[in-house]
């Protein structure tokens, strides 16, 4: 996929969590917020290749090998130091990377509650702390 495809993969899946959280379908709006952010990321990883170049076969055995843990995904987009420097200044950010930290590929088996799904959505969407705004800043 494309860079511009991963953006507007991410776009849709918020838009998605935000209907079904609307819709008290709390697991799958939890599951697909957390889809958003790993779009967002991969986003960023796409900008990080050239047309013409060659990409070093470590980072992209890496990208594939951590395709959906979005903590190891954030060190491969290259946001580490920034991330770490958000969380410092911001404890609202902190608390919201935490909270889609612990996201799991595997939250598509699990049920979640009401009071999860929408601290997923805040976590990922809220303007100012949220997760996808800063990274699609960074995108």
């Amino acid at each position: 996929m494309t860079r511009e495809e991963w953006k507007a993969r991410s776009r849709a899946f918020e838009r998605s969590a935000a209907t079904l959280l609307a819709n008290a379908h709390y697991d799958m709006a939890y599951h697909l917020a957390g889809i958003a952010v790993e779009c967002a990321l991969k986003a960023r990883i796409a900008a990080l290749f050239r047309s013409n170049d060659l990409p070093d076969k470590n980072l992209v055995d890496d990208i594939y090998r951590n395709g959906h843990n979005l903590a190891a995904l954030a060190k491969l987009a290259g946001l580490g130091i920034d991330l770490a420097a958000q969380e410092a200044v911001s404890i609202a950010f902190r608390e919201n990377w935490a909270t889609v930290r612990a996201w799991s590929i595997n939250s598509r088996y699990v049920a979640s509650t009401q009071q999860e799904a929408t601290n997923m959505m805040n976590a990922v969407a809220r303007r100012g702390t949220g997760v996808l705004p800063w990274i699609r800043h960074r995108w």
